[in-house]
This record gives structure tokens, C-alpha cells and sequence, in this order.
């Protein structure tokens, strides 16, 4: 039969308990206060981080509360003063926030359907400039918004220049339809060279029997011009 045998556990005396517990408060108390200076600046910088949180989601729900009032107006036309002076009060308000910032896209979109091209223009290299510009979708968005801009004053190289930097970043249709309207408009700025060679290059990509007849009737025409 095996015995096992339990050996007693080693306690430490009171006696020695109380001088290790006083050896730490020992070496503890000259800095008790630059302990208790980092215990109360750690809450304190909880207590901002906290408040900040709650104030950020308590503007945000204002911000979008805002927009939410503005959005069946921008269907009306007749509506269309009153909206624009809304939403640029709600740009001022509340800064940053991001039914803010939607409601900026909202206010370019709607100067340039009343026809204030110019302020429109601006208003679309602010959102470029801005945050949202840095996102490539926005701010593919936000080029090819300003050169309808353009286009619209009748500024042709500055709308075709606006084009030109989404070429490269851009495929498929859409690249399609940046390079016609490259073409057009370096026609309309004078510049035939630039637009002969977009309108060969979008011949080389399309597979459309009408724009294929269409882009070759204006390579031949334009070398009839030079040839003249």
C-alpha cells in the first residue's frame, strides 16, 4: 500500500509579513505624490476622452437631424434659395461632421443645377481640397464635376485639364466617356492636335459600330482640315 505523506505548508510569520508590507510603503512614500499626479491625470484624460465621444456623436445626430430637414427641398426648384442657404448654415454649424460634409456635396450639386456655375465650381475644388477629395472615388467624383463646371463658362482647357488627370486612374466605360469628352473639349479650346489624339486612342478601345463610324469620320475630317 503506498502512504502518501502531506508535508505542511511554510507560513511566514505576522512578524515578517508586517516588516515586507512596511518595507513597501517605505519605498513607496517618497513618490506618493507623483503616483497620486498620474492616478488623477489618467481619469482625468478618461473623463475628456469620454466627453469628447459624447459630444462628437450628439453633433453628429444634430448635424444629420439638419440635413434630414433639408433633403425633400432639393427635389423642389422653387425650393432651391432656401435649401442653398440651409445647407451652407449647416456646413457653418457644424464643421467636419459628416452629414456636413454630404450636405457641401448636396449644395455643389444643386448650385450647378440652377445655373451659379461659377460658385458651383467653387464649391466643388473646396471638396476636392477637403477630406473627402482624398478618397480616390470622391475625388474622381469631384474632377469630373468641375469640368461640367467648366465646360458650362465655357472655360474648355480648364475643363479638359480637370479630365485629364482621371485618364490614367479610370477604365472601362468610364474612360470611354472621359476620353470623348476630352476630345470635344480640346476641339472647343482650339487644341485639334490633343483631341485627334484622344480620338484615336478611344478608337483603339471601342467596339461600337456607331462610335467606331462616328470616330473615324472625325480623324478623317480633321485630316481633311490639315490637309486644306
Amino acid at each position: 500500500m503506498l502512504i502518501f505523506q502531506v508535508r505542511p505548508g511554510v507560513s511566514r510569520k505576522p512578524e515578517e509579513v508586517l516588516t515586507w508590507a512596511q518595507r513597501l510603503v517605505a519605498a513607496v512614500r517618497p513618490y506618493k505624490n507623483l503616483i497620486l499626479a498620474g492616478i488623477g491625470g489618467l481619469a482625468l484624460v478618461l473623463a475628456v476622452v469620454l466627453f469628447y465621444t459624447q459630444w462628437q456623436s450628439w453633433r453628429e445626430n444634430r448635424a444629420q437631424a439638419a440635413l434630414q430637414q433639408v433633403r425633400p427641398m432639393l427635389s423642389v426648384p422653387s425650393q432651391a434659395p432656401a435649401a442653398l442657404q440651409q445647407l451652407e448654415q449647416l456646413a457653418k454649424d457644424y464643421p467636419g461632421a459628416a452629414a456636413a460634409l454630404e450636405g457641401e456635396i448636396f449644395r455643389a450639386h444643386l448650385l450647378y443645377q440652377t445655373g451659379q456655375y461659377a460658385d458651383a465650381a467653387r464649391a466643388y475644388e473646396g471638396l476636392k481640397q477637403g477630406p473627402l477629395g482624398k478618397d480616390a472615388g470622391y475625388g474622381h467624383l469631384f474632377r469630373d464635376s468641375l469640368s461640367y463646371c467648366y465646360e458650362a463658362q465655357g472655360e474648355f482647357g480648364q475643363a479638359a485639364a480637370e479630365l485629364a488627370a482621371l485618364v490614367e486612374q479610370t477604365g472601362g466605360a468610364w474612360q470611354g466617356d472621359i476620353l470623348l469628352r476630352l476630345a470635344r473639349l480640346c476641339e472647343a479650346a482650339g487644341r485639334h492636335q490633343e483631341a485627334r489624339q484622344y480620338y484615336e486612342r478611344l478608337l483603339q478601345q471601342t467596339q461600337d459600330a456607331a462610335m467606331l463610324s462616328y470616330l473615324r469620320e472625325k480623324l478623317a475630317s480633321a485630316a481633311g482640315g490639315r490637309a486644306n
